[in-house]
């Protein structure tokens, strides 16, 4: 606030501006760290050689021949199609052979404004514990309202509406929006959802009609306005735009303003309509409950039933797929379609399948897959020449299907009956566990023999054998198993390998180490020379040794004949071995569980750990990259890269997901697979280079659990990939399968939307502000905001548009969301205020963001988002206004300083007639006196010295009105040069406003705005100054002394000046003891400090410094000092203060104008006070002002 327009309005405000509240923003930036390798080398008097042992004869077991038990059993092969032998349909048409023509009803719209949704926030998408192929789902607990979901449509911007029976429900990804009854829905149970080329969203409901919502209006319509029926089953927009809308009593076709209703009297085969598609040649196809269908080409119908050979009357659901079939969804679940000239019938009635049941719905994913969602019988897929059955077994939530969508990222949607909403995002992973043939879910190690035999090592379940064939056209899975009686001493199988004599070696947890040639499993242990009976990892070195590493006793190296056994005693850090590799240069790298990693090579032995500067002491795995370098796997630091020179250590954005890596591979593709506690890690094969100091880190991708990585963690060494790329990986209670044709990328940018604007922390229903927006509302929290403007309601998001709040309804926070119906969590956001921000804020995955206590200006919120890949989306902007209090409005400055201005220019018209008034009478009475005088002057001697005293009094009166008149020259010296300024600039730029005004934008206004609060705030100043030393020459200011407490005087007079000291960037401090008193009037001595630190203020260089002091001196005197360190005073200057006949006026360290009145008024202040005021000054180095006053108890 201004200090003039506080001393005018007698109001003393401090508006503190706050910051937003504070938001935690992680940085997204990958944690690099370079160490220079510097390893310790094992000097050769310490190193002893290894200890050769004669391998002992091993345990040996015939394996006998092993029966495959097939895997998957809801697989059944559909027959041939064949061409079903039809009749001809009855064909009707209205108006002919005593068909009624269909009645046209002008539509007679419902329009209501809707309000704001419930909004919750959906929790994670639960996931069975049994579920391959990674089913997920939605329901109550997760936020629904209901878990029957009958129907779904997905809008432009990517969010999926659901209808259910209990109201229209909006889901983004993230939240969902709930719409019922309190809303304005005619009805909560919702049978049909349908969003137009307009996207305008149709709602069709049972027993309420249909609605048509634009994102602000919604549009009713039922039997009263034209509807056949209130039941509407389904909704349809055909190829020209048109609305069918198939009922529980007819077919109503809206064109937009009227409705055609078509009935069985219009020749339809059956008022009940279930399903309405078009075909390629734009005729309808309308399926009924119990008639068959009816295909109407714009003439006539054309009825199918069991009469003309369809197998079912019941038709409930029809689908055109890619190719433009009709596929018929009967009641048997026998297939059928339409391909333009035949019907075709696909196998015939399962009734023992898992799938049988009726057809509710069909949906084709991007592969041309048909999905069949049955009424108690789960899901089937139709792949042309197999029905792939899942249900509630399958990971299903439930085998009640309802409703289908394909969204625009491949995704398939079912909604259910009692399961709420079921997600399948393709075959990026699919999992084996017990259920689907695995001997234990737990799986520890994985080789791939030949092309689909892969070998894993189970944690409790020995080796289970795994076959992949494709078999009559579809993948099948086949299962072998081998265990204690193929001559396995354990059950745990920490390592496989296959060498290039082709035997296949285990590493078992106790059990020694076991090799399997094709017939015979042969076993080592201890006894027979091994170092330890648990081997971790088992390699091959290129001279054809085994190596074996154990966890507590070393390693070993065998060559067919002996065993060679290492312990610390040969150098090696430590004992306790995780993990061994052979690199290009027959180097031998293993990895420690307490002293990070060490090298042999030709018998020399190299230590990296914490003690020579390694990252960890803890690593888990060891692999070489294609381009040689070395990369380990730690307990704690990430993944460290070995150049040669350097170790680089890195951790992605989500440190809690890859700071352990348990495992390492490197794919066909180059991306290399980091196995963590929390699911797996891709560092990108297109990721810059990293191995130099300085250079960009590497891009990581984590997968978790909203991905469908439902394993939580990744086991020890448990990753590989097989030749047709999958990449497998051991979890935590499952065996994973990454297939990366399943991995759908989104090249188009996502979506944002503004979703919410809070004020104080309270959800506002803006719609509910319309027409009433003056009205006070009363928050749950107690605030009362009100006086709210905007001039509209935007679509969709149901909020204000140019929004303007008053002064103090400036606490706002902003909800907005990125329209991604997967992958939510991974997004990130960044966002500025203009006018508040000046740059935009770190990405952060917070979806609301809060700003209080803002200033009277502009804004404009904006704010975009940046998915996994950096990509950014599009800007969304919120202007609005926070208005200033009506005493700072342009307005009120230009009215106040009129009638300042007249106020001042009658005082000084009516001071200068009062003193020629009484300059008139005396001179009167001197004349007088004078004729009397002459007359008398004979007779009047005696009182000559009488006369003489009378006219030196008149020369005194005379000198007197000299001095007035100077004073008042002076006057009108200082309003003809000092007012001229500040009225011209006024003048100026009111007479610029008047003619540019529809020219300028809000940025000039505003600008003008301020130099006229400038001009004007000067004017008011020199004015006031004015005023009141003219009212003091009169006796006309009153004088109330009173106690005051010094330090609040001050500080209240201060209050006035901080925002102009703060311009100047002056430091002001204050020193005033707290027991000091004063007596005398308030106003007077306020008028006496501001004038002074304002002097001091106006005559101090930028960044200067002003201190005010107090004391009581010897003679009980209330002593005051300001003191700055400005421009000063020389002697000349000094001598001429306090006199205003001399000119001390000069223009301030910016310019400032200066009169020298506030001086002569402080001093005439003080001296009422019977005070004083002196002033001590030197040229350039500041000056002092003191006043001494009275204290409170004289």
């Amino acid at each position: 606030m201004k200090t003039g327009n506080a001393i005018f309005m007698g109001l003393m405000v401090f508006i503190i501006s706050c910051a937003p509240e504070e938001v935690n923003i992680r940085k997204e930036k990958p944690v690099i760290s370079v160490i220079p390798a510097k390893g310790y080398v094992v000097p050769d008097e310490l190193v002893e050689p290894p200890l050769k042992i004669v391998a002992g004869k091993p345990y040996t077991t015939r394996v006998n021949t092993k029966n495959e038990i097939k895997g998957d059993i809801n697989i059944e092969p559909v027959g041939p199609p064949q061409i079903l032998r039809m009749k001809p349909p009855v064909v009707k048409t209205p108006g002919k052979d005593g068909i009624k023509l269909p009645e046209i009803i002008k539509v007679n719209e419902i329009c209501v404004l809707s309000r704001a949704p419930e909004i919750v926030q959906a929790k994670t998408a639960h996931s069975k514990e049994i579920n391959p192929m990674n089913f997920s789902s939605l329901s109550k607990i997760q936020g629904l309202r209901h878990d029957q979901i009958r129907n779904m449509a997905q809008d432009k911007a990517g969010n999926i509406w659901l209808g259910t029976d209990d109201g229209l429900t909006k889901y983004d990804g993230k939240y969902f929006s709930h719409y019922t009854t309190e809303q304005g829905l005619n009805n909560n149970l919702i049978l049909s959802v349908c969003i137009d080329i307009n996207e305008n969203l149709w709602i069709g409901s049972f027993g309420g009609g249909a609605i048509r919502y634009d994102g602000l209006n919604l549009c009713k319509f039922t039997d009263s306005s034209g509807l056949v029926n209130n039941v509407v089953n389904c909704i349809f927009e055909d190829s020209k735009g048109k609305i069918w809308l198939g009922t529980a009593g007819g077919l109503s076709v809206y064109s937009g303003r009227t409705f055609t209703n078509y009935t069985v009297d219009q020749g339809l085969c059956h008022n009940y309509i279930r399903s309405i598609a078009e075909d390629n040649s734009g005729r309808i196809w309308i399926s009924t409950n119990d008639a068959g269908i009816s295909v109407f080409d714009g003439r006539s119908f054309s009825n199918y039933s069991e009469s003309e050979g369809l197998p079912v009357n019941h038709i409930h659901s029809l689908y055109k797929d890619k190719d433009g079939n009709i596929w018929l969804g009967g009641n048997r679940q026998m297939l059928m379609a339409f391909n333009g000239s035949d019907f075709i019938s696909f196998g015939q009635n399962y009734s023992s399948s898992p799938g049988y049941d009726m057809v509710r719905t069909m949906i084709q994913d991007s592969s041309g897959n048909l999905w069949i969602g049955t009424e108690q019988g789960g899901i089937s897929v139709f792949n042309g020449k197999y029905l792939i059955n899942y249900t509630e077994k399958d990971g299903l939530a439930s085998n009640m299907i309802r409703s289908s969508l394909l969204d625009r990222n491949g995704n398939l949607w079912f909604g259910t009956r009692g399961g709420g909403l079921i997600k399948y995002e393709g075959t990026l992973f699919t999992h084996l566990t017990i259920n689907e043939g695995l001997s234990n879910s737990m799986v520890m190690s994985i080789m791939e023999n030949e092309p689909g035999d892969i070998w894993l090592g189970t944690f409790g379940g020995y080796v289970t054998r795994v076959f992949i064939r494709e078999e009559n056209g579809i993948e099948q899975k086949r299962f072998v198993y081998y265990d204690e009686k193929d001559g396995f001493r354990n059950n745990r199988i920490y390592s496989i390998l296959k060498t290039r004599n082709k035997d296949i070696w285990f590493g078992t947890d106790g059990g020694g180490v076991s090799v399997f040639d094709g017939k015979y499993m042969k076993t080592f242990t201890r006894k027979h020379g091994l170092c330890s009976d648990t081997i971790r990892k088992i390699i091959e070195d290129k001279d054809g040794n085994i190596w074996f590493a154990s966890y507590s006793a070393g390693l070993s190296k065998y060559d067919g004949t002996y065993f060679y056994n290492y312990s610390w005693k040969q150098g090696i850090s430590s004992n306790n071995i995780l993990s061994l590799f052979e690199d290009s240069e027959g180097r031998i790298w293993i990895a420690s569980a307490t002293a990070g990693i060490c090298m042999i090579e030709k018998e020399k032995v190299t230590h990296y750990s914490t003690k020579q500067g390694f990252i960890n002491d803890i690593v888990y795995c060891i692999i070489q990259v294609r381009d040689g370098s070395m990369w380990f796997g730690t307990g704690g630091s990430g993944v460290v890269r070995y150049d040669g020179t350097n170790f680089i250590s890195y951790s992605g954005r989500d440190f809690e997901t890859d700071r352990d890596v348990l495992s390492i591979y490197q794919d066909s593709k180059d991306n290399i697979w980091l196995g963590t506690r929390f699911g797996p890690v891709i560092i990108d094969a297109v990721s810059p280079d990293s191995g130099a100091i300085g250079s960009s880190a590497p891009r990581f991708k984590h997968y978790g659990y909203e991905d469908g990585f439902t394993g939580i963690g990744c086991n020890f060494g448990a990753i590989t990939e097989t030749k047709d790329g999958t990449v497998w990986i051991g979890a935590n209670d499952r065996l994973t399968a990454y297939n990366s044709k399943g991995e759908r990328k989104d090249f188009s940018p996502l979506t944002i939307q503004l979703t919410g604007i809070k004020l104080f922390n309270e959800d506002m229903q803006w719609t509910g502000l319309t027409g009433r927006k003056d009205t006070p509302v009363l928050l749950h929290n107690g605030v009362e905001v009100g006086n709210i403007r905007f001039t509209g309601i935007s679509k969709w998001s149901l909020l204000p548009e140019n929004l303007s709040l008053r002064y103090n309804n400036n606490y706002l926070t902003f909800d907005y969301i990125a329209v991604s119906v997967t992958g939510s969590s991974k997004i990130r956001y960044q966002y500025m205020l203009e006018g508040f921000d000046d740059n935009w804020n770190l990405p952060t995955e917070r979806t609301e963001v809060s700003f209080g206590k803002l200033d009277h200006r502009d804004y404009v919120f904006k704010v975009k988002t940046m998915d996994i890949d950096g990509r950014f989306s599009n800007v969304i902007s919120f202007p609005f206004t926070i208005r200033p209090p009506w005493f700072q409005t342009l307005f009120f400055y230009i009215i106040s300083g009129l009638l300042i201005l007249v106020s001042i220019f009658g005082f000084i018209k009516y001071r200068f007639r009062k003193l020629e008034s009484d300059k008139r009478i005396l001179q009167e009475k001197v004349e007088k006196q004078t004729v009397e005088i002459i007359r008398k002057n004979t007779v009047l001697t005696e009182q000559k010295n009488e006369i003489l005293e009378k006219n030196t009094a008149i020369e005194k009166t005379n000198q007197e009105l000299v001095r007035i008149n100077s004073e008042k020259d002076k006057f009108f010296s200082i309003l003809a040069h000092d007012l001229r300024g500040p009225f011209s600039s006024i003048m100026m730029l009111t007479e610029e406003m008047a003619a540019e005004m529809p020219n300028l934008n809000r940025e000039e206004i505003n600008e003008i705005i301020k130099v006229l609060q400038s001009s004007s705030a000067s004017l008011f100043r020199l004015l006031e100054n004015l005023l009141n030393w003219a009212r003091m020459k009169q006796g006309h200011i009153p004088f109330n002394p009173e106690k005051i407490k010094l330090s609040a005087l001050v500080g209240e007079s201060l209050s006035l000046l901080v925002e102009q000291a703060k311009a100047k960037k002056i430091e002001v401090t204050c020193i005033i003891p707290d027991e000091i008193t004063v007596f005398g009037d308030k106003n007077m001595l306020q008028s006496v400090l501001r004038n002074l630190v304002s002097n001091s203020v106006k005559f101090t260089r930028p960044g200067g410094k002003i201190d005010i002091f107090a004391s009581i001196n010897r003679n009980d005197q209330i002593e005051i000092a300001v003191q700055d360190n400005g421009i000063g005073m020389n002697r000349e200057l000094l001598q001429k203060l306090f006199h205003l006949d001399e000119k001390t006026n000069r223009p301030g360290t910016e310019g400032e104008i200066s009169t020298g009145l506030g001086l002569l008024l402080c001093k005439d202040f003080v001296e009422k006070h019977n005070g004083r005021l002196w002033v001590e000054s030197e040229k350039d180095k500041g000056s002092v002002f003191y006043i001494s006053i009275p204290a409170a108890d004289v």
